[in-house]
């Protein structure tokens, strides 16, 4: 096998010093280079490490590790978070486990009918919870909402198809494609509602949100665009959790310098970027 590997490499290079007609170390830069773009376009950044060399490293910290010391340590009594694209607010859902082990207090904001109707039912419960079928936006103008139309959501897999619904059309058909036949037309999925998308702060006035202790986003490639538009300097959460593997790497950057601005330092694990204050 490894010769094998050797040789689809040794061709891979030899292509590609015959077309761009590259030395040795110029090629072994242009394919650093080139993998370090792919990663990014995943999310993901290289970095140099001995991890599998060093028995000390072999089990680093994780989200989960992180979440579990935070939460136990929260006063309940005094905790307050707020959701941003919740879904059903448990598939996958990093919050859910702690919000209702600990039945913390907040706010959990879902714009789809199907997707709030499960999320009531999941928090049902938990009165602590409040849910609330809205969405948030960044000017305080109504916006064009695609989703994928009743007919065509799987009962066995509920969340499948509610997952990739966004005001961000490209982003929206970007994961349409996935998900449906090669050959198929993406429009007759595609439902495009107008709904009204208060901004953060008018949201909060009318919540009377005053402090959050956690704020988590997962709103489809929006995760940036609204995040910028909130005062963290009024509202100081503890921590903010939110989906950048969707993000251009651009926006993910500016994201990341945006928090880090505001005394936040900040990781990444799986599809989100979780950012904390100390």
């Amino acid at each position: 096998m490894q010769g094998f590997r050797r040789v689809i490499v040794s061709k891979v290079v030899n292509s590609l010093r015959h077309s761009y007609d590259l030395s040795k170390s110029h090629m072994k830069n242009a394919l650093k280079e080139l993998f370090r773009k792919v990663f990014e376009l995943t999310g993901y950044t290289p970095v140099a490490t001995k991890l599998f060399y060093d028995p000390q490293r072999k089990r680093p910290i994780t989200r989960e590790d992180f979440f579990n010391l935070y939460f136990a340590n929260v006063d309940p009594r005094r905790f307050f978070f707020v959701q941003l694209g919740a879904n059903d607010g448990k598939t996958g859902d990093p919050l859910y486990p702690y919000v209702t082990k600990y039945r913390l207090r907040g706010i959990a904001v879902e714009p789809q009918p199907r997707a709030f109707a499960a999320l009531v039912k999941n928090y049902q419960d938990f009165p602590e919870v409040k849910c609330l079928q809205t969405a948030i936006g960044t000017t305080g103008e109504p916006l064009i909402f695609y989703s994928v139309k009743e007919e065509h959501h799987l009962p066995d897999r509920p969340t499948l198809m509610s997952n990739i619904a966004s005001f961000d059309k490209k982003h929206f058909l970007r994961g349409l494609v996935k998900k449906i036949p090669k050959d198929a037309d993406p429009s007759i999925y595609t439902e495009e509602t107008v709904i009204s998308a208060p901004t953060f702060d008018r949201f909060a006035e009318v919540e009377r949100i005053e402090h959050i202790n956690f704020l988590q986003l997962d709103c489809e490639g929006m995760d940036w665009p609204i995040l910028r538009t909130i005062d963290l300097a009024k509202y100081r959460p503890d921590i903010i959790n939110f989906e950048s593997i969707t993000l251009l790497p651009k926006d993910r950057a500016d994201a990341e310098t945006f928090l880090s601005q505001h005394g936040y330092q900040f990781f990444r694990c799986g599809i989100d970027t979780c950012a904390y204050r100390v």
